[in-house]
């Protein structure tokens, strides 16, 4: 067995903010096992599969597999799952419980989650974030210790439904905060911070499902990973753009239309993911050279107010940012 692992991590940068997220890791070497081809009569030729996968999967006599190829690879996959992935998370002695170490083991596909910690407290942080977790619950609590377990099973099948959901929920949230703004209506821009949840939800119900092995394009997983955590952030920038307009009561009067243009570039991305379409592409980018002018010019106009520059800033370059992704998937 020649053990050679290559791991690939996938950074998003978005402007002034200047965080780096993880978005995903991908073993392009993995532990490879050399096969010998059985000649059976002329035409058919086989392989063995590796024991430990198929008595992990489930794999029996007679059972179907899909076979797919991928230029001189073939990817052979079961409709099982591995199932009763367990892992501990022990936060002990932290001064406080980060939903992302939840929001991790969730994606990376664990079926069952203990969690260790020495403040009771903790439980209430844990009951406000499980419903970012779709199928996720609590099962046992106990005063420095709970299990959380997925009790209803996510299918890759529910996967093209709520991405496309999650795609549409961004463009609906722009499109809400430029009508509160048109109408100066600050109660409507209150209602954007309150669809982070939903957000996440989709955002890492998706994560999950590409993590498991469930998303059917293997080699494009990267893109669409990517994909999925700008979406992430979009939403966290609209939130932050929201609570900051209704906390100064005031903004720039071009702000309207450059938001406008910004969900039309937005809309754009997503027709070429949908149609695969590279001369759609290339008219995106004439207007993501249109529209960086028309920003820039706003920033100097708000040279005082660079808050505001920043997040318009922000949301444009990850919006490019999952036009470039798209282009991955029209090759």
């Amino acid at each position: 067995m020649n053990r050679k692992i290559y791991i690939e991590l996938i950074y998003l940068s978005t402007g002034d903010r200047g965080y780096k997220e993880l978005l995903n890791y991908k073993i392009t070497g993995d532990d490879k096992m050399r096969r010998r081809v059985i000649q059976i009569a002329e035409s058919t030729q086989l392989i063995s599969l590796p024991r430990k996968w198929a008595l992990r999967y489930g794999i029996k006599k007679g059972e179907e597999l899909e076979v797919e190829e991928q230029g001189n690879k073939l990817l052979v996959s079961s409709g099982h799952d591995a199932g009763g992935k367990k892992t501990v998370l022990d936060v002990r002695g932290q001064p406080k419980l980060k939903r992302r170490s939840i929001c991790a083991a969730y994606l990376k596909g664990y079926d069952e989650i203990e969690i260790l910690y020495s403040n009771p407290e903790y439980i209430q942080i844990i009951q406000s974030v499980l419903p970012e977790f779709t199928g996720y619950d609590i099962i046992k609590q106990e005063k420095n210790r709970c299990i959380i377990k997925q009790i209803s099973k996510p299918t890759a099948e529910e996967f093209e439904s709520v991405f496309n959901r999650l795609w549409l929920l961004l463009h609906d949230t722009l499109q809400t905060m430029i009508d509160g703004l048109v109408k100066k209506d600050f109660e409507q821009l209150k209602g954007i911070q309150f669809r982070e949840v939903s957000i996440n939800k989709f955002s890492n119900f998706c994560r999950r499902i590409v993590n498991k092995g469930g998303y059917s394009a293997a080699e494009l997983n990267s893109s669409i990973y990517f994909i999925l955590m700008s979406l992430e952030f979009l939403g966290d920038e609209y939130k932050d753009l929201s609570k900051y307009i209704i906390r100064e009561k005031k903004f720039d009067k071009e702000l309207v239309p450059i938001l406008e243009k910004l969900n039309a570039l937005y809309e754009n991305v997503y027709k070429v993911f949908n149609s695969k379409n590279r001369q759609k592409a290339a008219e995106n980018a004439l207007l993501y050279d249109k529209l960086y002018e028309q920003v820039a010019e706003f920033g100097k106009r708000n040279k005082s107010d660079h808050i505001l520059y920043h997040h318009v800033a922000s949301i444009m370059k990850i919006i490019i940012q999952m036009q470039e992704a798209t282009l991955l998937l029209t090759v």
